[in-house]
């Protein structure tokens, strides 16, 4: 079965170099990128060619309604990733933010009460991880 993946904000250092998400994404013989969306144009395009063409947005939610993606990789400016992990809860998509997950506590604290760690069709970066939950609830 193949997961069908789009990414998010790609100009994130991480979407190729150091963890370098996106490739690794497109090596995996089970995964498809079948979107990356940033809002430079410029920037996707270079991103995009990278990695194999996949389409490029400038808009994530417009990539994400015409993609109906399996599973999103989150990246961007840390002042979007609030935005952007309220967007994925609403939508009920699966998806991996890169840290943080927000610029301040009560921003973080607002994902946080958006997530229900027991849904098994949801995966969340380190917060919800089940060895960080029994580490920080012990």
């Amino acid at each position: 079965m193949t997961i069908r993946v789009a990414a998010i904000e790609v100009n994130h250092w991480h979407a190729l170099n150091d963890a370098a998400y996106l490739r690794h994404l497109v090596a995996m013989p089970d995964v498809e990128l079948v979107a990356i969306q940033d809002s430079d144009p410029g920037l996707v395009a270079r991103r995009a060619a990278e990695v194999g063409n996949p389409p490029t947005f400038t808009n994530y939610r417009k990539m994400l309604a015409t993609t109906g993606p399996d599973f999103v990789l989150a990246l961007g400016r840390h002042r979007q990733m609030a935005a952007i992990a309220h967007d994925l809860l609403d939508q009920g998509y699966p998806f991996l933010m890169e840290k943080p997950m927000g610029i301040n506590a009560p921003e973080v604290a607002g994902v946080a009460t958006g997530v229900n760690p027991s849904n098994p069709n949801r995966l969340y970066h380190r917060l919800y991880h089940r060895l960080y939950h029994r580490a920080r609830f012990r």
